[in-house]
């Protein structure tokens, strides 16, 4: 009971009146976890604008991540046929991927030596990310988008990188061969 009424004390403490021109009741954001998914939750639902942090038609997505400034490239073209989402970035892989760096630099989570399956990589920034942070790990796709994963993966890890990562094909609902499961994974990620 004193314990829990620490804990809702300590919490009060955070709460300010105002900020800015709000004068509501405002929590005050200790870690930077929580800040990240907290500018993540401002922009939805309430915008109705996809991808603050994506454009989708470029090219390229440049992005500094763990010490290293990556380059993503997308097929926007590839948006024109209905369910295929793989082609381009999407700001939840972004966010996902400034977590984990930052989770780690914070030593809230280590990936160092740990195996990830990434369950349709898109683009493969997270993975990319994961395997600068010492991961090994699969990243996987459909056939059809292999190619522009493995480009980037390529493109994006090479000298001193504190994991590993490789590209292999995954179809939902087919048999899963045994590199995704012997040794199990200690973590496995999709969008």
């Amino acid at each position: 009971m004193a314990a829990r009424a620490e804990a809702t004390e300590a919490e009060e403490e955070n709460v300010v009146l105002g900020l800015g021109s709000y004068k509501g009741k405002v929590r005050v954001v200790s870690d930077c976890e929580e800040e990240i998914m907290l500018l993540w939750a401002i922009q939805q639902p309430i915008y109705s604008k996809n991808n603050a942090f994506v454009n989708q038609s470029s090219l390229q997505l440049n992005i500094d991540a763990c010490g290293r400034s990556l380059s993503i490239l997308q097929s926007p073209s590839s948006l024109v046929t209905p369910g295929v989402t793989g082609a381009v970035m999407w700001d939840s892989g972004i966010i996902l991927g400034k977590f984990l760096e930052h989770s780690v630099e914070s030593e809230t989570l280590s990936l160092r030596g740990k195996n990830v399956v990434e369950l349709g990589s898109g683009c493969g920034l997270v993975g990319c990310i994961a395997a600068l942070l010492g991961a090994r790990v699969i990243l996987t796709d459909l056939p059809d988008r292999l190619k522009l994963l493995k480009k980037n993966v390529d493109a994006n890890l090479y000298g001193n990188v504190r994991g590993s990562a490789t590209v292999d094909e995954i179809t939902w609902g087919d048999h899963l061969d045994r590199v995704f499961t012997n040794p199990l994974p200690d973590f496995a990620k999709g969008l």
